[in-house]
């Protein structure tokens, strides 16, 4: 599995990257063989202005398939990072699980 993460007008820091690799990691470690590519996209829609405009998108791609897209926003960049992960962790094995019972 390949991770790309990529911080638009967002501090790409050390402390930002190992919380990314960590929950991805976590969230897609039982299915870790079927998943190829992750890549997520961190962004700050507003800058310093502050609110609910720190957005994490990941996408899961999985051998031919359409990949699994997560979008989720919050004010916090590490909270949505931590809730993405949870909603692919769904995502991806509700697909892997589809693709067995075929």
């Amino acid at each position: 599995m390949v991770l790309h993460i990529a911080a638009i007008q967002l501090n790409d820091s050390p402390a930002l990257r190992q919380h990314v690799t960590r929950c991805i990691g976590s969230a897609l470690r039982a299915v870790r063989d079927r998943v190829s590519r992750v890549t997520v996209r961190l962004m700050d829609e507003n800058g310093p202005r502050g609110g609910v405009d720190k957005r994490c998108c990941v996408e899961v791609r999985m051998g031919r398939g359409a990949p699994v897209l997560i979008e989720e926003r919050d004010g916090d960049v590490y909270r949505a990072v931590k809730v993405a992960s949870a909603r692919v962790r769904r995502a991806v094995r509700r697909r892997a699980s589809k693709r067995l019972r075929r």
